[in-house]
Formats: C-alpha cells, structure tokens, sequence
C-alpha cells in the first residue's frame, strides 16, 4: 500500500526545488535516450504546468469509476492540447507557469488527502497495460514531477 505521507514529502521537495529554479532562463535539456528530443526550458515549464492537473484528474476518474474491471486512461504523446501547453512554455512566462504550478502542488496534496478508503483496489487500463492506481500516482505524477524537476536543474 502506498505511504500517501511519502508522497506529500516527495511533493514538498519538488516544490522547493522547482522554487530555486523560477528566475532561470534559457537552456536546453539533455537529449532524451529514446527519442532524441530535447526541451528548451520554457517548454519543460509548459508541461509540469499541465500534467500535474491532468494526470491528477486521470486517476481520480479511474479510481471513481473502478467497478472490478480496469478503467481507461490517458492519452497519447502525441495530443494536441498536451503538445500545444509544452510549447506555450516558449511564450507564457516562467513566473506564470510557476504560479499554476503552485495551484496544481496544492490541488494534488488535496486530493492524495482525500482519496477514499478504497482507492487502492481500483486498476487503470492505458494502452493494454493495467496499473493499479498507486502505480499510476507514481509513475504518472509523483516520479514524473521528480523527472522534469531534475532536467530543470541539468539545464
């Protein structure tokens, strides 16, 4: 079962990294091993502003929805409105990202505080692939912020 109180400690470090890292401009990530791609750091700024939100809800609709079989969830790579809020990081300043950030931190702690009793038992289904829902908080928000958090401070 996971330790919810991990999780909040884990975010509260993010926060505070990523705080150190709101007056940084400029700057590219490394290349990424599979793909090749690589962020400038506006667009880095751009996804943390939106994933946060979007995966939080994600698995929020898969543990309210679970009735003993997977529920589905996600979305591709590839999705417009995913791709066009990384760019938007190229134009939206840093700071103003920082702050739905912040908004998007806090709204997460909320929701980790208040899931149900049963949360644990409900399974996502994304691409085949079945996750119970700690996994996907894991992988899809608290490790994913950690990830991003780092490439900022590579850069």
């Amino acid at each position: 079962m996971a330790d919810i109180d991990s999780w909040l400690k884990r975010i509260d470090a993010v926060e505070r990294r990523l705080a150190a890292q709101v007056d940084r401009s400029g700057g590219t990530t490394a290349a990424d091993e599979k793909t090749g791609e690589t962020w400038e750091r506006g667009q880095v700024w751009g996804h943390l502003a939106e994933f946060i939100a979007f995966w939080t809800e994600q698995v929020g609709d898969v543990i309210d929805d679970y009735q003993g079989e997977p529920v589905a969830y996600g979305r591709k790579g590839d999705n417009s409105a995913r791709n066009a809020a990384i760019e938007s990081g190229l134009e939206v300043p840093i700071a103003t990202l920082w702050e739905e950030v912040k908004l998007d931190l806090a709204e997460l702690r909320r929701f980790l505080l208040a899931l149900p009793e049963d949360w644990s038992s409900a399974v996502g289904n994304r691409d085949g692939q079945e996750l119970r829902a700690e996994d996907i908080i894991e992988r899809t928000i608290v490790a994913h912020l950690e990830e991003h958090t780092a490439q900022l401070e590579a850069i």
